[in-house]
């Protein structure tokens, strides 16, 4: 029974993926920036399309943004993060896909000891699957979807001061306010951001 149903979802996703695509919102225009791995770096215009399907993210590259045709394309997710003057974006595993989560990149809301991204995808979820965990974190090398039924236990491995605790065990404490929690610790614990490689 177990396997039926799983098998059932694994096809609801795979025909979910095949007949939709998903906006964060309207496309992209192109931005300077630089995308990065370790060691790898590419620099120029690159226009994200925020439509989402199971194959991901597709990226528009310009060397010279005069120029009338874009010198490649390719997936996000072939690279670990992306840098702007005004945007920062990293790559996260964030909707269900048939064969695991799907990789894209989302931009930062809060910076600090612990970090905060945010994507919003528009007409997402189908019987419930895939709904509402809109929030990923990163600490020092972790990077991790914050889901939205389990946000208070995910907090606590990475907040133990027990008056940012408190507040999360609290029943007025909502997913939605992750971010400023958030903000208010990386005020508090500045000096304490872990010691890795920061973009």
């Amino acid at each position: 029974m177990r396997h039926t149903i799983c098998c059932l979802y694994f096809l609801v996703l795979l025909l979910f993926f095949n007949t939709h695509s998903y906006a964060q919102n309207k496309k992209q225009k192109y931005i300077f920036g630089k995308m990065y791995n370790p060691g790898d770096t590419l620099v120029g215009y690159f226009e994200f399309d925020t439509e989402i399907n199971s194959n991901g993210q597709t990226v528009w590259y310009k060397a010279d943004i005069n120029a009338k045709r874009h010198d490649k394309k390719f997936q996000s997710r072939e690279y670990e993060a992306f840098d702007s003057d005004s945007l920062h974006m990293e790559t996260f595993g964030t909707l269900p896909g048939p064969t695991g989560n799907v990789l894209i990149m989302i931009p930062r809301i809060v910076n600090g000891t612990i970090e905060v991204y945010y994507y919003n995808i528009s007409g997402w979820g189908i019987a419930g699957i895939g709904r509402a965990s809109n929030f990923c974190i990163k600490y020092g090398n972790t990077r991790l979807k914050l889901k939205k039924n389990k946000y208070k236990e995910i907090l606590k491995k990475y907040i133990t001061d027990e008056e940012f605790t408190n507040i999360i065990d609290a029943d007025n404490f909502e997913y939605k306010m992750v971010p400023e929690l958030i903000k208010a610790y990386n005020l508090k614990y500045a000096s304490s951001k872990p010691s890795v490689l920061s973009h």
